[in-house]
Formats: structure tokens, C-alpha cells, sequence
């Protein structure tokens, strides 16, 4: 492949794993280590992980009902392109380029109800469906049939509520991939909760560190120590056995009566019917690569994350409640009650993520073995090198580099 034009030769050398790495990583979790530095900090590797990772996958980028309505839309990009989701006329919900047909300029902003697509540069206006309704002073133009013209669209699919997109033209279907999972969230009823904005990040650091982070419960023994770590133990968390691509463990909330469990006081009434299984225990999941939730027995927390560059992205959190929560008269209250109760969880994630990028460049690190209470994150590492080619990566040549 080609890599881009400050990239030096020996940083593109340097990308590649050797047989002895990807090995180490994928053996059985009992016997792996954990990924070398290289793959959070070196730029050629980060553009093949773009290109043969993040770009082909599939994300969570909104929850339908935040495009209920015919014309209602919510923008976004993935990597760089420009996504808009809009409910057409029709009731069918697409993904389409957000991207004008002429000059390149981007369509529509943040999110809304549009009855057409106006580029704010010249005019030329679509339907909602993507279609050319009309471009001025076009038609002395030798050829151009506007009927022709159409915004291209991506594909889309709704799962549990959450609107996913991909840019892959020829991408498997999701719902075939996380089947398994879908069934064991079947008790939560998913599809009508209600997403509300919570927090945003911007962070410089490798992506990977982030979810790296919110994939295990072993940092409870040390980043929570003094608040969530008393109460959910890292080693009372139930790993699932996943090979596909996502993950599914559970953490231990139940049977303690402390500040920072749903039981003592928590601003939000627990689901109804929901079986007693999960008010001991709270899903965390990810579908591989950005999308990451953790489910309580009255609220969730989705988090989406938008890879920028190799050491930049943003995380973005949402809370998620069930439809009869979100009716309650006091809701903004309840939110207020809710955030002093995660936040400063969350705070100790955010402070503590720069210790890990500060040591990305080590040259004398060696990876260390995972614990096997790190299996999900061992689980996505596999998936990781898997769609790399890691295996193809490592017979690599020294002199073949692209």
C-alpha cells in the first residue's frame, strides 16, 4: 500500500510485526502477551489498521429515534468521510454521502428535519432520498442530466436501536456476526431506550488505549481502588468465550450496599422483568472496533469513538435510559443525580490514560502476559491482528514495504 509522503522508510519497516510478535499475541490466553508498543504509536501501522481495519467495519454512529421523522437527520464521518442519515419520505432510513456533487462541500450540518438537501454554496438541491432535484444555471451544460446525478449512499443497518454504518461497499451484514449477542441482550429490549448526550473528549493518545482501557475489570484493582473497585471486584467478573467480532464480559454490582451501586439510591427505577442474573451482574460490550456499552439494571452507557490519527482521538459518551424513564417529570434532575454519581468513575479513567501514553515509544518494553481476567482484551487483539493479515504482515520481507 501507499503511505503517506512524511512516512520514512525505516518507520514503514519498523510497522511490520515479526512472526514471533503476532505469535505471542495469539497463542491461548494462558500463554499470550500483550500487543507490542509499535501498533500505538507508529504512523505506517496506523494507516494499514485504517485501511484494513476501521475503514471496512461497521459503526454505531446515532439511535433511530433521533431520526424518527421523514427528513429528520444527524451527520457524522467516519474517518474522514462525511455521513448523513436521513429518514426519506419513503420511511426508509439511509446513510448518504454528505458531500456535494459539484464542488465537494459539505451538505447539511449537526442534525435536524430537512424537506431537501441545499448545498450552502451554490444550490444545487437534492431530495432527502440522495437524488438531484435541481442544479441552477446547469443547463446550458453539454450532457449534464441531473436525473443522473444521485449522492452516493452507504450501507446501513439497525441493531437494538443503534443506526451502524459502513463504508465497505462489499461489508458482511452485521446482524449475522453479533448474532449470539443479540440474544443474550434480548431481556433488555434495546430498541426503544433513549440516548441522551453526556460527555465528550478529546484525547491524544492512540485509540487503542482507550478501549483497551474500558475492556477489562483488572484496573479496578487500581484505578478504581477507592471508589467502584471496593464494591465490583476484578475478580468476581464473568468473561464470555467470543470469537467474532465483538466481546462480552460482565461485572459484579450486586449484594453490596455502597454509594456507587444502582441499589442504594440510584436516581433511576430498575427495568421491569428484568431476570435477577442481571442485577448481580452488568453487561460490558463491544462490537469491534469502536462501539463499547456498559449496561446497568436501569441505565446504560454507550461510548463511540472517532479515530483521527494515530494519536488523536475523541470519545464521545451518551447515557441511555429505558423509554419510561426518560417520561418521568424530574428526568433532568435524575441526570444531574446520575452524573455525580459516574462522574468521577469516569474522571479516573481520563486521568489516568496519559500514564499509558507516555510510555507508547519504550524501546527496552517487553510485552508483559495478559491475566486471565484480561480476556476480552486478549479476544480483541486477536481480531485485531486477524483483520490486519498480521499473519501475511509478519513473513514481510525487509525490503518489501508496500
Amino acid at each position: 500500500m501507499k503511505y503517506s509522503g512524511d512516512i520514512s522508510e525505516q518507520e514503514i519497516l519498523a510497522s511490520h510485526l515479526t512472526a514471533v510478535e503476532v505469535e505471542n499475541v495469539t497463542k491461548p490466553l494462558e500463554q499470550a502477551s500483550v500487543m507490542p508498543l509499535k501498533v500505538y504509536s507508529n504512523r505506517a501501522y496506523h494507516e494499514r489498521e485504517v485501511e484494513k481495519v476501521l475503514r471496512p467495519s461497521w459503526h454505531a454512529l446515532a439511535r433511530v429515534h433521533e431520526v424518527a421523522e421523514p427528513g429528520a437527520f444527524v451527520t457524522s464521518a467516519i474517518f474522514g468521510e462525511p455521513v448523513l442519515i436521513i429518514r426519506g419520505k419513503d420511511g426508509v432510513l439511509r446513510a448518504l454521502s454528505n458531500v456535494c456533487r459539484h464542488r465537494g462541500t459539505q451538505l447539511m450540518t449537526d442534525c435536524g428535519v430537512a424537506k431537501a438537501l441545499v448545498c450552502p454554496y451554490h444550490s444545487w438541491t437534492y431530495n432527502i432520498d440522495g437524488g438531484l432535484r435541481g442544479a441552477p444555471q446547469m443547463n446550458k451544460i453539454e450532457g449534464f442530466d441531473p436525473k443522473t446525478v444521485r449522492l452516493p449512499e452507504f450501507k446501513l443497518e439497525v441493531w437494538n436501536g443503534f443506526v451502524f454504518v459502513n463504508l465497505d461497499p462489499q461489508a458482511e451484514p452485521l446482524a449475522g456476526q453479533i448474532s449470539a449477542l443479540t440474544e443474550k441482550l434480548a431481556v433488555y429490549k434495546l430498541d426503544d431506550w433513549v440516548s441522551v448526550p453526556w460527555k465528550e473528549f478529546e484525547f491524544d493518545w492512540n485509540w487503542k488505549i482507550s478501549l483497551e482501557n474500558f475492556s477489562e475489570a483488572y484496573h479496578h484493582i487500581g484505578v478504581h481502588k477507592n471508589s467502584i473497585g471496593k464494591v465490583s471486584l476484578a475478580e468476581n467478573a464473568l468473561y464470555e468465550d467470543t470469537n467474532n467480532n465483538y466481546s462480552l464480559f460482565f461485572v459484579h454490582i450486586g449484594g453490596h450496599d455502597d454509594e456507587y451501586l444502582p441499589e442504594a439510591g440510584h436516581p433511576f427505577p430498575n427495568i421491569p422483568n428484568l431476570p435477577p442474573f442481571f442485577h448481580e451482574y452488568s453487561p460490558v460490550v463491544n462490537i469491534y472496533p469502536t462501539f463499547h456499552m456498559v449496561m446497568g439494571p436501569n441505565f446504560m452507557l454507550w461510548l463511540r469513538i472517532e479515530v483521527e490519527a494515530v494519536d488523536r482521538h475523541r470519545l464521545i459518551w451518551r447515557w441511555m435510559v429505558a423509554p419510561e424513564s426518560a417520561q418521568l417529570p424530574d428526568f433532568e434532575e435524575r441526570l444531574k443525580e446520575l452524573d455525580a454519581m459516574m462522574a468521577p468513575i469516569v474522571a479516573e479513567d481520563v486521568g489516568f490514560m496519559p500514564r499509558v501514553k507516555a510510555v507508547v515509544r519504550s524501546q527496552v518494553f517487553e510485552p508483559g502476559r495478559y491475566c486471565d481476567q484480561e480476556r476480552a482484551l486478549h479476544q480483541m487483539h486477536q481480531w485485531l491482528l486477524a483483520k490486519m493479515g498480521a499473519a501475511a504482515d509478519a513473513l514481510l520481507p525487509k525490503t518489501q514495504t508496500a
